[in-house]
């Protein structure tokens, strides 16, 4: 029994760099509808992977499994809240365009009353625990071994792209 927990304090933290992203995107989800009901479950799987590159990609970036899953979960929380704003208002989700308008959203910004649904706060809630949770990852790259990252991380960050690419592609077509 004492190996086992040895073995988990020791793996832990990798075992939560393959949950962590998991996490993100069903909370992310989760803020203005319930994936399990209106996501395919191959749009799921090409997203999921999308977040499990992204926090490779982070990991290879900063060197540090708690400031790569600590990334990606505050940018999740922050866009997911945002999303939910969105959808409440104008009842479409955020659009790149969007990002150019932000200084007339801040000055109309006063006129809206802002709420959260339950679903929305305890949605919040678990991204904060989370947080938290990753807060106390310590596991990394070598502090003197910076250039060990550049491969792993060009290689991600293709990876991201290619899959970027085919995420449109219907999961039928042989």
């Amino acid at each position: 029994m004492k190996k086992w927990i040895v073995w988990l304090k020791k793996s832990s933290p990798w075992i939560f760099l393959l949950i962590g992203p998991v996490l993100n995107f069903y909370l992310l989800e989760w803020y203005t509808h319930n994936p399990f009901q209106t996501m395919k479950p191959y749009i799921q799987g090409m997203n999921l992977a999308l977040f499990e590159f992204a926090a490779l990609f982070l990991f290879a970036l900063t060197g540090r499994i708690s400031r790569a899953l600590g990334i990606e979960t505050a940018f999740c929380a922050v866009y997911g809240l945002a999303n939910y704003f969105v959808l409440e208002f104008r009842g479409a989700p955020i659009q790149p365009w969007d990002i150019l308008s932000i200084s007339t959203a801040a000055s109309v910004a006063d006129n809206y009353e802002y709420k959260l649904n339950r679903t929305a706060v305890i949605v919040l809630i678990c991204f904060v625990l989370l947080l938290v949770l990753e807060f106390f990852l310590k596991k990394g790259f070598p502090k003197k071994n910076k250039k060990a990252r550049i491969v792993p991380g060009f290689f991600i960050f293709v990876k991201l792209f290619y899959l970027k690419e085919f995420r449109g592609i219907s999961p039928n077509i042989r």
